[in-house]
């Protein structure tokens, strides 16, 4: 399915460039190209069943490439958070803050600011395991979205930050009582 959806994305994108003048068709060929190999490298990480390190770093360089090259792409935004999500996913964590921070800051009428901004404070917590980081972090999302449903994450996410697993199963076992 995710496969579909990005080819034809790629597809209507190639149709709508091939419409652009020609002063632009030089630009407009390399970000074609650069958007085919994208593609074309999500397809390869889509359908394999173990998630292969060398081909994910280089499918994150090329979203990073295409966003430093088009930042007014509106797709740019779009590549920043797929690259996040695969470095956390391949285990680069502070590479993920990195991309989601840039995102967060870079792109202030996203409506995705806040789930930048709440996956950063995850990330502290779960993979990082930094509860101080995470708190500050968290606090951040209640304090800037107050209103959204990552709000109500966090604050939820603040009550289990640091706790042990053993901790973390009693208060589990005490609120189901």
């Amino acid at each position: 399915m995710k496969t579909s959806i990005y080819a034809w994305i790629a597809m209507a994108f190639m149709a709508f460039m091939a419409c652009q003048p020609a002063s632009e068709s030089s630009v407009a060929k390399e970000q074609i190209a650069m958007r085919k190999t994208i593609a074309d490298l999500e397809g390869e990480v889509d359908k394999s069943v173990e998630v292969d390190r060398v081909l994910a770093a280089d499918l994150v360089s090329r979203y990073i490439q295409y966003y430093n090259r088009y930042h007014a792409d509106t797709l740019s935004g779009e590549y920043l958070l797929r690259a996040a999500s695969l470095s956390t996913g391949i285990g680069e964590y502070q590479q993920a803050i990195d991309l989601l921070v840039h995102f967060h800051d870079g792109y202030p009428s996203s409506k995705r600011r806040a789930q930048a901004a709440f996956t950063v404070a995850f990330i502290y917590d779960v993979y990082l395991q930094n509860p101080e980081k995470a708190i500050i972090h968290y606090q951040a999302v209640i304090d800037q979205y107050p209103d959204s449903p990552y709000a109500r994450e966090s604050e939820a996410a603040m009550r289990l930050v640091g706790m042990s697993d053993e901790q973390l199963i009693r208060f589990l076992e005490e609120r189901n009582k």
